[in-house]
Formats: structure tokens, sequence, C-alpha cells
């Protein structure tokens, strides 16, 4: 009889040490699910963050330039020269060039500027969002 007990103990403990190893394994696949969900979760904040994209655009922080190519190099360089316009007259802009060295000192980039359509949205968006008193959330 004694030793038929030393036998359930021993089966005992075995399903205990499995029941255990199993429920170690979910609530680490739990942790490193939620831990990758965070970091896509950060990483993506980050991206948004960088491009400046706060959930709206303010129309009137996007900033234009009007340019012309200076140097028209035959091979690729990474090197660039503009010269900064006034508008389509043509005319060198001084301040308008310094404005640019100071967003590009600022925001260590530039971007396109959006086509018409997209400028159209833009406003659109600002417009129901003044009007509310904030903006739709899709």
């Amino acid at each position: 009889m004694a030793r038929n007990n030393h036998r359930m103990d021993a089966l005992t403990i075995g399903a205990d040490a499995a029941t255990m190893a199993t429920g170690l394994s979910v609530v680490t696949a739990t942790v490193l699910w939620t831990r990758r969900q965070y970091r896509e979760w950060r990483d993506g904040r980050r991206e948004r963050k960088r491009r400046g994209w706060q959930d709206y655009i303010n129309p009137h922080g996007i900033s234009t330039w009007d340019v012309r190519l200076v140097v028209d190099p035959d091979e690729p360089t990474a090197l660039v020269v503009l010269e900064v316009l006034d508008g389509p007259s043509g005319k060198p802009a001084d301040q308008r060039a310094q404005s640019m060295r100071q967003s590009i000192v600022a925001d260590q980039m530039l971007s396109k500027s959006p086509s018409p359509d997209q400028h159209d949205f833009i406003v659109q968006q600002w417009s129901k969002r003044r009007e509310k008193g904030g903006f739709e959330v899709r």
C-alpha cells in the first residue's frame, strides 16, 4: 500500500510540473506579445512625431519655396545647389532662403509640398476642426 502512495505522489508531482510549465509558457508568450505590441505602438508614435503628423495638419504650417537648380550635374551627386525665388517672378529671395535654412536646421529635412488636391483636403479638415472645436477621427 505504501508503494502505491509513492507512485501517486510521483505522478501528481509530474502533473503539477507539466501544469506549471504550460502556465509559464502561456505567461511568457503573453509577455512577449505585449512587449511586441508596445514596441510597434511606440515606433509608430515616434515615426508620426518625426514626420510632424499629429492627426491633422495646420495648412498655415506648410512651408513652400519656389526654387531653381543652380547646378545640374551630369552624374548623380549628393550635393544640390538651389536658388530660392520670390514666387513665379523668378527674382532671388534672400529672406525666403533664410527661412528655408532655418527649417532645414530645425527639422533636418525638406519634404515635397502637397498637391493641390491634398492641400484642399488639408484645408477642408482644418476648417471642420475649427468649426466643431475638434476634428473627425477615422
